[in-house]
């Protein structure tokens, strides 16, 4: 089973197959996986709580939002704004070949807006802060993901679809396209990164 643009692999981790090949073009997300996938989940989550307390990042799983002085409608933003500004310019500077770096990446995906990747046109991660924190139940399903990769045959490429070499594939493989929307504008396809000329590729 290929997922040939497989963003956060929630389609593959759910399929039954031999073999899985998830196949993305944003580097930093496959490098990401592939992290994840080598650590294995207590590794992995150990290592985004060390993450958190050298910035000082809120932990709800440890303290109320009373103790930030914040509410859950209006979120941790406030609280969380300068550090996670101090960890996101430390993180730009970083070399992915740092042992911190797909640590310091997962950690600006959690405390970011949305939970979105984004960077801009000099490859800098340029989301501001989000409203929520690394609370219990996103911990709860980082372990639940990673175990689930860990568990089964999975590849993590970094290729455009243009590059995916489908003549390697055996019989009976099955490819899965779904790709980044013409009709929506999100991170993934802003500044012309899907075009109509992509979607006549494809």
């Amino acid at each position: 089973f290929v997922d040939l643009f497989c963003g956060g692999c929630n389609i593959a981790i759910n399929v039954t197959a031999k073999n899985l090949i998830c196949n993305d073009s944003e580097k930093h997300l496959i490098g990401l996986l592939k992290k994840m996938k080598s650590d294995g989940s207590e590794k992995f989550s150990y290592n985004i709580g060390n993450i958190i307390k050298q910035y000082n990042l809120s932990d709800t799983t440890k303290n109320t939002y009373d103790f930030y002085e914040c509410n859950s409608s209006s979120g941790l933003g406030k609280y969380n704004k300068i550090p996670f500004l101090k960890l996101r310019e430390h993180f730009n500077y970083l070399s992915s070949k740092d042992d911190n770096y797909f640590y310091e990446f997962f950690t600006l995906i959690v405390y970011a807006f949305n939970n979105q990747i984004r960077f801009n046109s000099e490859g800098k991660f340029n989301l501001p802060v989000g409203k929520r924190d690394f609370n219990k139940k996103m911990q709860n399903k980082l372990k639940l993901f990673v175990d689930v990769i860990q568990r089964k045959k999975i590849k993590f490429n970094n290729n455009s679809f243009e590059k995916f070499d489908i003549a390697s594939l055996e019989s009976g493989s099955f490819i899965y396209a779904d790709p980044p929307y013409l009709i929506t504008t999100a991170t993934y396809n802003e500044k012309n990164a899907w075009t109509e000329a992509d979607e006549q590729k494809l």
